[in-house]
């Protein structure tokens, strides 16, 4: 190979040794005729040119790795064309399929395939790059390249972080991923992405919203940190409107309370003739097994888009004090971004998708959507869109949590396993599961920042409150447990294409009583009789508030009550400070005052239930909640309206427009927050409802419900 080389370079005239140009010397062949003689009488260019032509170069002899390696620097593909064009040699080594080209270029551009032979990789090269060059938006139901690209892209999530030698480590980053994030490099990542819903064609004109695909809405949810996070490049790329997404799937505003993971109505067994003969033969292939549960991943991806808006749409100067879009709306945006600036932001996946449950961090931070007041009509929905509109700033709330797959009670007490919404869809002894308790305290970042860089400089002075303490936040408990795969094999007809690592998550916020709170401290301290109300009584008798034998005014109570806690949690220099009180710390004191077997409804002021999925991955969690509580004698858990009292007349006002007046009610309950019972940091009202048993009232047309979307991400 080695003496092709040389002769090749010499009829190329290539320079020798000292940098002298060599006189080229063309060989005769022995078949050369007479004619040729006369060679010598020519110009010494044109006897060049002959003996090339007539001998050929012997480039095309180059070593197969050394054409390999110069085919993989090639930048474009149609560079790779016109190389195949150069000569038949080139072009029968370069087309082969058993060329190792094809698996050299595959492996530059995209994470290493489900394939092994290097047949297969220039099928596969060759399919997927066409694909995604050729990529149409998702306009018509009956184009048969929409499955096809569906395939392609469903393929390409489930190879991220492929390590086919398995004694190797997995991948560092994902060639993949990397693909999906570039709206320059990948349009067709862009094309998918403006695509809100699979198309639904009708007889004049398209559906407005779409309709479920088990495949088109899976593989829009798992691509979700492309969309909800402001350092994304494709978040901004892709453009979103207020009708991208169905308001009335987002709130499940008309319609009757539903969860998104639920129960398949079972189907009637047929009656099937009885075996006489051979009653031991079995059949060959075993029979499918039925699935018992559905996710509705549709609303879940009108939730997502709908968070999408509502986190990266708004102005480029805007601010968390003023964060419009160009409809002058208030939106998330601006809570968005300052997360991000603190590295707080939806992030992709960074391991290989598989069945189980990932790792899941004890850290999130999001916020939930509400609309107050509940509208009457569709109209009046799409108008206000979120509560966001009339808010001045959004602080976003943080989810501090402790996983845990022990202590099952303590994270997840017999109060919150018998609410019938949850109960139904959690496997019995939570087997598979783990269960969390933490707190959800709202975040003010600037605050934060300016306790940061004040530290070293501070001085010792009156210790003041802060705005988020952490004892006076929402409680939370929950549970999360892997579920199948999406879309199910029962949905699609290659069950391979199915994605998993889906788990499904529930879980219960709550606002302890000021009662509950001031009783546990009162508890470490050592009073164990309740000093509080003997003392408030003796103290009001002394000052002339009241008289003797009086009833105190249950407001008055609840004032006192709270700024006493507040100089309790001042006076010790362990609880001053959201560094020095943790959720463990938290935990521990409510543990020794009173068993989480022990917890009712009655120590709540108000509780809202989440229910959602975590997405795969691990790293965004979505869903919707709704407000529960002790509804009734018999029915606890059920779902309230604002007030806290049971919904007993759920027939839709207005034709069938949706629910009643009222919305989210409201309460700072020393945690910041006047919009929202959740305790969100907004301005509003104060709250009214207390969560406890009330007396019946008159039959409401107008249902005040309370429900909505959330998401979080760590």
């Amino acid at each position: 190979m080695a003496s092709s080389l040389e002769v090749g370079s010499k009829h190329m005239g290539f320079a020798g040794p000292g940098g002298r140009k060599r006189k080229t010397i063309s060989l005769p062949s022995d078949d050369e005729d007479s004619a040729s003689d006369s060679s010598d009488e020519r110009p010494l260019a044109k006897q060049q040119r002959l003996a090339f032509n007539h001998h050929s170069s012997k480039f095309e002899e180059i070593p197969t790795e050394i054409l390999n390696q110069i085919v993989t620097n090639l930048p474009d593909d149609n560079d790779l064309l016109a190389l195949v064009r150069t000569c038949a040699a080139f072009a029968d080594t370069l087309t082969s399929e058993k060329s190792a080209i094809w698996r050299e270029r595959f492996l530059l551009k995209w994470d290493h395939p489900f394939v092994a032979e290097n047949e297969q990789f220039e099928y596969a090269y060759r399919e997927r790059a066409c694909t995604l060059r050729l990529f149409v938006p998702f306009n018509v139901e009956e184009d048969e390249r929409l499955l096809r690209q569906l395939e392609h892209l469903t393929y390409m999530v489930l190879e991220t972080y492929n390590q086919p030698n398995k004694h190797l480590p997995q991948p560092l980053t994902s060639l993949n991923l990397q693909a999906f994030e570039s709206p320059q490099d990948s349009p067709w990542m862009v094309t998918f992405l403006s695509c809100s819903s699979f198309p639904k064609t009708l007889k004049k004109g398209r559906q407005k919203y779409g309709q479920p695909h088990p495949v088109f809405d899976a593989l829009q949810l798992v691509l979700s940190h492309l969309l909800l996070s402001p350092a994304s490049p494709m978040a901004l790329a892709v453009k979103s409107t207020r009708d991208d997404y169905n308001l009335a799937l987002v709130y499940n505003w008309d319609r009757p309370f539903a969860t998104l993971y639920r129960q398949l109505p079972k189907k009637k067994k047929t009656a099937t003739p009885r075996r006489t003969k051979l009653p031991n033969l079995k059949p060959r292939t075993p029979k499918a097994t039925e699935p018992d549960f559905e996710l509705d991943t549709h609303a879940l991806l009108h939730i997502r888009t709908f968070w999408h808006r509502h986190l990266i749409t708004g102005s480029p100067g805007a601010n968390n004090h003023g964060q419009m879009n160009s409809l002058d709306e208030h939106t998330y945006a601006g809570m968005a971004r300052d997360l991000c600036d603190a590295g707080i932001t939806a992030r992709k996946w960074d391991h290989m998708l598989e069945e189980g449950l990932p790792a899941i961090a004890e850290e999130w931070y999001g916020h939930y959507s509400s609309v107050h007041p509940w509208p009457k009509k569709r109209q009046n929905l799409e108008e206000v869109q979120s509560d966001a509109e009339d808010w001045s700033s959004a602080h976003p709330m943080k989810l501090d949590i402790s996983i845990s797959e022990e202590n099952r009670p303590k994270n997840w007490p017999p109060v919150f396993q018998d609410i019938p919404a949850l109960r139904d869809t959690l496997p019995e002894g939570l087997d598979s599961c783990v269960t969390f308790r933490g707190i959800a305290p709202f975040v003010d970042l600037r605050e934060m920042q300016l306790q940061k860089s004040s530290e070293k400089s501070a001085t010792k002075g009156v210790p003041s409150f802060p705005k988020y303490h952490p004892y006076m936040a929402l409680r939370v408990r929950g549970v999360i447990r892997p579920i199948e795969s999406q879309p199910r094999p029962d949905q699609i007809t290659h069950s391979n294409a199915t994605i998993p690592g889906w788990s499904r998550l529930v879980m219960v916020m709550y606002k302890p009583t000021s009662e509950y709170l001031l009783d546990v401290l009162e508890y470490k301290e050592g009073n164990y009789g309740g000093t509080f109300a003997t003392t408030l009584t003796t103290q009001m008798l002394q000052a002339g508030q009241i008289q003797p034998g009086q009833a105190l005014d249950h407001e008055v109570i609840e004032r006192e009550r709270k700024e006493h806690i507040k100089k309790k949690l001042l006076a010790d220099p362990m609880w001053q400070t959201p560094a020095s009180i943790d959720k463990e710390v938290i935990a521990a004191m409510e543990e020794k005052f009173s068993a989480s077997e022990h917890l009712q409804w009655e120590d709540m002021e108000y509780a809202y239930a989440y229910e959602g999925v975590l997405l795969p991955g691990g790293k965004i969690m979505m869903g919707r909640y709704w407000r529960c509580g002790l509804n009734g004698e018999g029915s606890p858990g059920m779902e309230v309206d604002e007030d806290g009292q049971t919904l007993e007349d759920e027939s839709p006002d207005d034709g069938g427009s949706g629910g009643g007046s009222g919305g989210m009610a409201v309460s700072d309950g020393g945690n910041g927050g006047n919009s929202g019972s959740q305790g969100a940091s907004q301005t509003g009202a104060k709250a009214k409802g207390t969560g406890r048993p009330k007396a019946k009232t008159p039959v409401k047309r107008h249902l005040k419900l309370e429900r909505g979307p959330f998401v979080f991400w760590c």
